[in-house]
């Protein structure tokens, strides 16, 4: 209690700005960054607000976590940790810690699985291997792999709803029009920003240029004092409540930024002139691309290891990026596009591993809101004993592969 007391103590007498918080270390180990995370999702707010009396309560619940689980680590005790994820201060806190004592970290899921040690490392370098990956099929699997992500991309560029993204509910891809123009008619560069969901997980992948997605749009908005084009944002097409209100409280202070409709289809913006998206790992970074459409990222994404998208190292090449836009221009190569979505939406996942099959899964219970019991009921519904003792001897071949990853091939680098 008194050591917890002491931490906190003297972080609170250096805390002065978001960044603070965001790099904090303890005893080598980076806790901050989890707990401004938590933070954002416990108490639904877009960025860290000072007056908050929750904030500093979500800081004393991290150092209580961080100094349980040193106590517990340094008993020697603890070979191999399982968890769910690699996020927040509940579970993540521990993971660091373990990544520091070399203790191996597994982190299970319904298609798939990975062996982590170091922060990040789930998908990093995950995203940049896929064209290696790729590259290292068979010539009739390519083939194959081409045709399944050109007909997949296809059906959700065409407005089908869910493709390979059980998540979505709303197609942003719809044919129809507004019945209304929404870009001015000027011969402007159009941009468009692509907001995410402000509270949820924004450093999922790490190395994001920004600690949060408030402080990136709030960016782009004094880029746009700084340059003459026609900006313009729109929200996910079912975003969560309350994102609506809190862009156009950022947007109030830069009225160059035009709020668009969410229900608007980028087909129909993309025939209105649409020449620049910007995102910071969204899918438009492969959906709008294979439309020709230029795509500019903020931070490490699931599109690095391609050509087909912009992907600013650091602050200083995003801000010359975007002053530079007019004369940005990236030849797209389709293939590149196919080789991405086979590899990120089917080779690295475990289609059967726990499940008869996950895809069927998904068809069975399109948009279930139901996500604790459904998939439970399903794994039961066709568990054998012949299931099972599959499911347990290809998980103890992976443990004992010592490989990094559970892909839709078994045991992989």
């Amino acid at each position: 209690q008194q050591r917890q007391q002491r931490i906190v103590q003297d972080f609170l007498k250096t805390f002065k700005s978001k960044n603070d918080l965001f790099n904090w270390e303890v005893n080598g180990v980076g806790i901050g960054v989890d707990i401004y995370e938590t933070y954002l999702r416990i108490c639904s707010k877009p960025t860290l607000d000072f007056a908050d009396p929750q904030l500093i309560k979500m800081i004393e619940l991290g150092v209580s976590l961080f100094v349980f689980w040193e106590d517990y680590i340094n008993k020697g005790n603890v070979k191999a940790v399982v968890v769910s994820h690699d996020v927040y201060i509940y579970e993540n806190i521990l993971n660091r810690l373990c990544y520091i004592h070399q203790i191996p970290v597994y982190l299970p899921n319904v298609i798939g699985g990975c062996r982590a040690n170091q922060p990040y490392s789930i998908y990093d370098p995950l995203f940049r291997r896929y064209p290696s990956m790729f590259k290292a099929l068979t010539p009739a699997e390519q083939e194959e792999g081409f045709k399944i992500a050109e007909r997949q991309l296809q059906k959700r560029l065409g407005g089908a709803i869910g493709v390979d993204m059980p998540y979505s509910t709303k197609s942003a891809f719809r044919k129809e029009s507004s019945g209304q123009r929404v870009f001015r008619e000027s011969d402007k560069t159009k941009v468009l920003i692509c907001s995410h969901c402000f509270y949820d997980n924004p450093q999922a992948y790490g190395k994001m240029l920004f600690p949060d997605f408030y402080e990136w749009i709030c960016f782009l908005g004094e880029m746009t004092l700084k340059t003459d084009y026609d900006w313009y944002i729109k929200m996910h097409p079912d975003p969560l409540p309350g994102t609506e209100e809190i862009i156009k409280g950022i947007i109030a202070k830069y009225p160059k930024i035009t709020f668009v409709p969410p229900s608007t289809s980028h087909l129909q913006m993309i025939s209105e002139g649409l020449n620049f998206i910007f995102t910071v790992y969204g899918s438009v970074g492969h959906e709008l691309a294979a439309l020709g459409v230029q795509v500019v990222n903020a931070g490490y994404n699931p599109h690095y290891g391609y050509d087909f998208n912009w992907h600013p190292r650091n602050l200083q090449e995003y801000e010359q990026m975007i002053l530079s836009l007019p004369t940005l221009k990236k030849e797209i190569n389709r293939k590149d596009i196919y080789a991405f979505y086979y590899m990120h939406y089917y080779y690295t996942i475990a289609d059967d591993l726990y499940l008869k099959s996950y895809r069927e899964y998904i068809a069975e219970t399109p948009n279930s809101k139901d996500t604790h019991s459904k998939p439970y009921e399903y794994f039961l519904e066709h568990l054998t004993p012949a299931k099972h003792q599959k499911i347990c001897g290809c998980l103890i071949n992976f443990i004992e592969s010592g490989k990094k990853y559970y892909f839709s091939r078994g045991p992989q680098d």
